[in-house]
Parts: structure tokens; C-alpha cells; sequence
């Protein structure tokens, strides 16, 4: 690509925008570049916290949902003991 941008006299960036920037330009285009960067990295971020709310959300009531079995339904003392375990797990 280099080899490329020597042949045509260009820099990589003009190469890799498709067009020769001048000096002004140049300035407003990295601006609104940077701002939509900036944009997608929210939009990313946002995504990556509405999953995070989900999976706990999930995970705390896969939790209690072991609790309450295991303490409310009359089974033997091992099955009892292996939910207890299994929401602990689940926290892990």
C-alpha cells in the first residue's frame, strides 16, 4: 500500500478515503470522523450495559429460584444441598 501511495503521490489517509483532502477540509472531515467514533463507542457501550442488566437479572433469579426450591419443597437433604450449590454456582 505504501509502494502504492509513493507511485500515485498520495498519503495512505487520501488513499484510504478515496479522495485528496487539502489542508481546511482536512480538519472538518477528521472532526466529524472523531465524533462519529466517539458516537458508535456510546451506542457500543450502551449495548454492553443492557446485556450486562440481562445476564444479572437472569442470573439473580435463576438464584432465587434455586433458594425458594430448595427451601420451600419437601425433598431429601442431598437434592436440597446440591440446589443450594447449584445457585451458588450460577453467582460464580
Amino acid at each position: 500500500m505504501l509502494e502504492l501511495c509513493n507511485i500515485l503521490n498520495i498519503s495512505v489517509v487520501d488513499l484510504l478515503n478515496g479522495e485528496e483532502l487539502n489542508m481546511i477540509n482536512n480538519e472538518e472531515k477528521l472532526q466529524q470522523q472523531l465524533m462519529d467514533v466517539v458516537k458508535q463507542k456510546e451506542e457500543h457501550d450502551r449495548m454492553l450495559l443492557f446485556i450486562e442488566w440481562i445476564i444479572g437479572i437472569l442470573s439473580v433469579s435463576l438464584i432465587l429460584i434455586s433458594a425458594v426450591i430448595a427451601s420451600y419443597i419437601n425433598i431429601e437433604e442431598w437434592k436440597r444441598i446440591l440446589l443450594y450449590f447449584q445457585g451458588l454456582f450460577l453467582l460464580y
